[in-house]
């Protein structure tokens, strides 16, 4: 006779599965979980496998620690060596010259240097020397024998380059009567091929061509598809920025003794021998304003603003807490009076004195006739621009294009490329020349 289970037997046998089935889904599911770690252990330890052997094939052909900051330095060096090898020759009498002999100044101190380097430019991608004719002229040296610092006969704005840049080149074109063909130090030579020195649509082949000295035109950079300026491979790896970067602080370096002296004798050492990081800006409120309207489309007593100008540094100062310094760089009255309003109880600002500066009323060129006794004060707000741990500027101006350019190789060995460092408040960046 069958006996009936109890209710507590009845309860047991249909709730609960058996025990050996939840004992081996337990063990399963540890086993899962210890592979899926252990998996995912294995590609953390490749992956770290991987990158010490990249380092150690880098370290072993470069001889330093391949960081991203040693890799940078390593290869702004590399670049900096080739243009000083396109320009330092051992034999001159064979070499292919670049020669500037313009007829006319040019404008501004930046737009002075920015062309040079945009002359070097085109001089390493041909493989040329660059060579300044003693007949070039520079507004801001009316007279080698003048002070840099003086306005005397700022009427006559004729004068030697050589009063302030030291020639990047130790060839002169009088030594060019050699007659061996040229060596090519690039890695992709474009001279190769030439069929004639002739202007074609995409090539402008006199500058590649045999020809021994070429005088460059000064507004060869606004054909652009003419491919004379195009430094073969390391366009492709670094873009136009960052060639005419490297360009523009090469040439800086050459500066004159007198005009180092002029310089370093208005920096604002109250700021730089705090050693501390700051922000520079740089205001252009004048004659150009009109021109970012028609070339631009924008109104520049909105995108320069001295409030816009504050509200980027606060916000740079977010992510950069002890930020507590701004250097003002401006041609115009009204931006620098904005520093000394304390307005901004949080900043301390620095500003150059005596600096002839504009007014409301000012027209284009204002400058003109005080460019002779501006070097030292133009140059000491390039190198304070240029030193800056961030900037904030329009790049309209040459200026702020200069010294956008100059900051990131002098940082090289501080800061990664790509960190937002430089700002913009209204157009970017821009080549011209």
């Amino acid at each position: 006779m069958n006996e009936t289970p109890s209710v507590m037997t009845k309860s047991m046998c249909s709730h609960h599965p058996p025990r050996n089935g939840l004992v081996v889904s337990t063990i399963l599911r540890r086993i899962f979980t210890c592979m899926t770690f252990l998996f995912f252990l294995g590609q953390i330890i490749m992956y770290h496998k991987i990158d010490e052997w990249t380092s150690e094939s880098n370290e072993n052909r470069y001889g330093i620690d391949s960081t991203p900051l040693s890799r940078q330095i390593r290869i702004q060096q590399e670049f900096q060596q080739l243009i000083e090898q396109s320009q330092k020759l051992d034999n001159c009498k064979d070499a292919r010259i670049l020669v500037v002999n313009l007829e006319e100044e040019f404008d501004g101190f930046a737009l002075e240097v920015r062309f040079m380097a945009y002359y070097l430019q085109i001089a390493v991608a041909t493989e040329r020397a660059l060579v300044v004719s003693h007949n070039f002229t520079s507004a801001y040296a009316p007279h080698c024998n003048i002070d840099l610092e003086s306005s005397e006969d700022s009427s006559n704005r004729g004068g030697s380059w050589a009063c302030i840049w030291n020639p990047v080149s130790n060839c002169t074109a009088d030594e060019n009567i050699g007659s061996t063909a040229p060596r090519h130090m690039l890695p992709e030579p474009m001279g190769a091929g030439i069929l004639s020195t002739d202007r074609s649509l995409y090539f402008d082949a006199k500058f590649y061509g045999p020809e021994r000295i070429v005088d460059v035109d000064r507004y060869i950079h606004v054909e652009r598809t003419r491919h004379v300026d195009v430094i073969p491979q390391w366009e492709r790896m670094h873009g136009r920025y960052w060639i005419r970067a490297q360009l523009s602080d090469y040439f800086w370096k050459y500066a004159t003794d007198g005009l180092n002296e002029v310089v370093n004798s208005r920096l604002p050492r109250s700021l730089l021998d705090l050693n501390e990081p700051y922000i520079a800006f740089h205001i252009r409120m004048t004659d150009n304003v009109e021109h970012l309207a028609d070339h631009f489309g924008r109104n520049a007593t909105v995108t320069r603003s001295f409030g816009r100008f504050m509200e980027i540094a606060d916000r740079i100062r977010r992510d950069h807490h002890t930020l507590r310094h701004i250097y003002v760089a401006t041609d115009n009255d009204y931006a620098a009076a904005m520093t000394l309003k304390g307005d901004y109880p949080n900043w301390t600002f620095h500003i150059q004195d005596d600096v002839k500066r504009s007014d409301s009323a000012s027209k284009f060129m204002w400058f003109q006739d005080y460019r002779a006794g501006s070097a030292g004060a133009i140059g000491a707000d390039i190198e304070t621009l240029r030193r800056a741990d961030f900037l904030v500027g329009s790049f309209q101006s040459n200026i702020y294009r200069l010294a956008a350019e100059l900051n990131t190789c002098y940082h090289t060995s501080r800061y990664l490329w790509d960190m937002k460092r430089i700002h913009t408040v209204d157009v970017e960046w821009y080549e011209d020349p």
